[in-house]
């Protein structure tokens, strides 16, 4: 099991993990919690959990949790985009679908320190998510994102030998209006209307979006067995994933 780490432990030291783990009454094999990644970690748990199949074949399947609620009261994350609650589980099966066809992370440390939020100066309902550098996030990140998203699609796409012409649909992150026109432009590719329309509904869940978007995506049937959905998603701590699933 697979936990990808929330905004605000509710707890220091104890693990959360181990918690859903006792809850669920799930196997004892293996729990893990990622972390230090922010909306990244759902693709990197996914990642991870396919390679743990494949390396372990006794392994049958690899569950994924996270909860998405903001850090303190004020649900404006300036000026990225407005959070929302949500929490979800998924599970990478064995032999099931859709299929992770290829996968591929990068990272950039020196944006670690972008976002924050000085817990210990402060009680909870003042605690508030800083960003250190308005500017550096909106240009500085913005151009290492243009460097490093198109070349990271196209190794994915090598990797599975497939071209743009197959991707049915492209998904991202709950942002905004604007970040959906630069991902465009940036990478040739339309991102489909469900990315919006959730963003509108539930506005940004961290990790959870892309889940949920590839989730109602599938539900509405506009994609169908075999075809081929593109998922991008990045972090302010510049952690960028791209995986190509095949429905």
């Amino acid at each position: 099991m697979w936990r990808v780490a929330p905004r605000t432990q509710d707890v220091l030291v104890g693990s959360a993990a181990g918690r859903v783990q006792a809850a669920g009454k799930l196997t004892p094999e293996f729990w893990c919690t990622v972390d230090g990644l922010g909306c990244a970690g759902s693709s990197a748990s996914w990642g991870l959990a396919r390679d743990l199949l494949v390396g372990g074949r006794y392994r049958r399947s690899v569950l994924i949790v996270h909860t998405s609620r903001p850090a303190g009261a004020d649900r404006v994350r300036y000026p990225v985009t407005v959070i929302g609650d949500g929490a979800y589980a998924m599970t990478i099966v064995r032999g099931g679908r859709p299929v992770l066809r290829a996968h591929r992370m990068r990272t950039d440390g020196s944006f670690h320190d972008l976002f924050q939020v000085d817990y210990r100066q402060a009680p909870w309902y003042e605690w508030r998510e800083e960003c250190a550098s308005p500017d550096r996030y909106r240009f500085e990140l913005a151009m290492a994102t243009r460097e490093v998203l198109g070349p990271l699609v196209d190794q994915v796409l090598a990797d599975a030998g497939v071209g743009r012409d197959r991707i049915a649909a492209t998904l991202m992150q709950n942002l905004t209006e604007a970040a959906y026109t630069f991902h465009e432009t940036l990478l040739g590719l339309p991102i489909h209307p469900v990315c919006a329309a959730q963003l509108a509904a539930y506005g940004h869940l961290g990790a959870m979006d892309v889940v949920l978007n590839l989730d109602r995506l599938l539900a509405e049937g506009t994609v169908t067995e075999g075809d081929l959905v593109l998922v991008v998603n990045n972090s302010p701590v510049a952690a960028w994933a791209v995986s190509l699933w095949e429905v």
